[in-house]
């Protein structure tokens, strides 16, 4: 009934029933109640001094390092780039990647090898 003057701007059926609801049970707030969900435990200040610590000591640090060393592997991008503000990290350890080549090469020559 209300989508054809409105559209898609309206609340869903079940919506509707949802806060009719609500509201029958005498809540007459509409702010969110506060979550159980988990508080974040990755961005916090000792979590920043450490990055901030570890980056300034190497610079050269991986982001994947960098997580290992804080033990978290979800907002280290995030501490890095929106909170201490660096723009540029190290993305590939040079060592690592070369190793990486190097086992790609082999394995690609060991291929070719055995299929002549």
């Amino acid at each position: 009934m209300l989508r054809q003057p409105y559209g898609g701007e309206t609340l869903s059926r079940a919506a509707v029933f949802q806060w009719w609801r609500h509201f029958k049970d005498g809540n007459i707030q509409v702010i969110d109640k506060a979550c159980s969900s988990r508080p974040s435990t990755a961005v916090t200040d000792i979590n920043i001094a450490k990055a901030a610590e570890l980056l300034e000591n190497d610079r050269r640090l991986t982001l994947r390092k960098l997580s290992a060393s804080l033990n978290i592997f979800e907002r280290t991008r995030h501490i890095v780039t929106e909170i201490l503000q660096i723009r540029r990290v190290c993305q590939v350890d040079t060592q690592e990647s070369h190793r990486r080549a190097d086992a790609m090469t082999s394995s690609r020559v060991h291929e070719h090898c055995s299929n002549v």
